[in-house]
């Protein structure tokens, strides 16, 4: 699949940890971000990524660039300020080991001292693909 900055894209990967019912659930009291960890069996997702967001990013121009996204070579973190949608209502926090689908945006959040790339969270699919992700529901945001 090919990549688009600020266009929601698709990923399906092996949750290696989530704090998608509180942001505080896994990563500690400092997180203040919904967040889902995936890993993927190879690099080229990471590696598609980077690509799209060197090609499509702004030029750093002698800031600094931080990718709190990718984990490394084969892993990455998608977050969201706010609930993120699911397919199925959860109780728990995801396994790990778990297989899912989430929709994602890319963007760049650009600082007088940083350029950050971010992926977003939008919808996680956790109901072994069987809802209709395009049938809005009450409180979605619209991207």
């Amino acid at each position: 699949m090919t990549y688009k900055l600020n266009q929601v894209g698709e990923l399906e990967g092996i949750v290696t940890a989530s704090a998608l019912l509180s942001p505080h659930n896994i990563f500690g009291v400092d997180n203040d971000a919904y967040r889902v960890h995936l890993q993927f069996p190879t690099g080229d997702q990471v590696k598609e990524l980077l690509y799209m967001f060197n090609t499509e990013g702004p030029c750093p121009q002698g800031r600094s660039v931080q990718l709190p996204w990718m984990i490394d070579h084969d892993t990455v973190a998608i977050t969201s300020l706010i609930k993120p949608r699911c397919s199925v209502s959860l109780d728990e926090e995801l396994h790990p080991g778990t297989l899912v689908l989430v929709r994602f945006r890319p963007e760049v959040v650009e600082l007088e001292e940083a350029v950050i790339q971010e992926l977003r969270l939008v919808l996680v699919d956790n109901s072994s693909y069987g809802e209709d992700w395009d049938t809005p529901q009450p409180g979605d945001i619209d991207f």
